[in-house]
C-alpha cells in the first residue's frame, strides 16, 4: 500500500499537483476473524489517519462495507427539502407541479449510485428509503394510499425504479465489450440444448453473502431469464 502512495505522490509531482495529507484518510477493509496488523501508510511524511467510514464521490463507504451510514446520510440530506414541498403545497402550486419538483429536486438524490448498493440492502434499509416517497406523496396528495398516488402521478416504488436501473446499467456492460466492467463479468455458458430454464453466465462459488450481494453478480443470478444479451444476437 505504500508503494502505491508513493507511486500516486511522483505521478502528483509530476503533473505539477500537490496533495494534501490532511484530506487522504486510510481505511482498512478486514473480515478475518484474527485482524491483521497493517503498516502505517504516510504521504509526504505524515501519518495518513485511519477511518471507519469515508465518503468518496458522494458514497459513504464504511469498513464494513455495509450500507447503513449512506443510507442514513442521503434520508438526512433530503428530508432538508422536503420542506419546499410543504411551502408548494401551503402556496396552493397545482399537484403534479408539485410532483415534478419532488422528480427533479429530491428523488435523483434517493438513488444515486442505486446499482452499488441496491442488491447489499436488506430490507429495512429498502423500507426507509421507501419511507421517504410515502411521506413525500402523502404531502402532496393528503388522504391517497400509497399505491393509490403512484397510480395517480403515474410513478413506480423507488426499489422498482433500482432494480430497473441495475437491469438496465447489468445490459450497458454486457453489450460492450469496451465497457471497463465488462472483463469482470461471470464466464458465459453455451447450451446444446434448447432448456426451459438457460443461465447465461457461469456464477463462480460464492462463499459469503457479502460476495454474492455485489452489483454483478446479483443481477447476473436475479435476470438470467429475463436477459437477452448480444452474446444471442450474435
Amino acid at each position: 500500500m505504500q508503494d502505491a502512495v508513493n507511486t500516486v505522490e511522483q505521478w502528483s509531482i509530476v503533473n505539477k499537483l500537490q496533495l494534501n495529507a490532511d484530506k487522504c484518510k486510510e481505511l482498512v477493509i478486514d473480515f478475518k476473524r484474527v485482524k491483521h496488523h497493517f503498516d502505517t501508510v504516510t504521504e509526504n511524511s505524515q501519518e495518513l489517519e485511519c477511518v471507519d467510514s469515508v465518503k468518496l464521490l458522494g458514497v459513504t463507504i464504511t469498513n464494513t462495507l455495509q450500507w447503513n451510514c449512506h443510507v442514513l446520510d442521503v434520508i438526512q440530506k433530503v428530508n432538508k427539502r422536503i420542506y419546499f414541498l410543504i411551502l408548494l403545497k401551503r402556496a396552493n402550486v397545482p399537484a403534479p407541479d408539485i410532483v415534478c419538483f419532488y422528480l427533479i429536486c429530491i428523488r435523483p438524490g434517493l438513488e444515486y449510485c442505486a446499482p452499488l448498493y441496491h442488491h447489499a440492502l436488506p430490507d429495512y434499509l429498502t423500507k426507509d428509503i421507501e419511507r421517504i416517497q410515502k411521506r413525500v406523496l402523502s404531502i402532496i396528495s393528503p388522504g391517497l394510499s400509497y399505491d393509490g398516488s403512484l397510480s395517480l402521478f403515474n410513478m413506480a416504488s423507488l426499489d422498482d425504479r433500482r432494480i430497473d436501473q441495475c437491469k438496465k446499467f447489468f445490459d450497458s456492460i454486457v453489450s460492450n465489450s469496451d465497457h471497463k466492467l465488462h472483463h469482470f463479468l461471470p464466464p458465459k455458458n453455451y447450451f446444446h440444448h434448447n432448456l426451459r430454464r438457460q443461465r447465461h453466465f457461469a456464477n463462480p462459488v460464492m462463499r459469503t453473502k457479502r460476495f454474492c450481494d455485489t452489483f454483478l453478480l446479483s443481477v447476473s443470478l436475479s435476470l438470467h431469464n429475463e436477459i437477452i444479451g448480444f452474446y444471442q444476437l450474435g
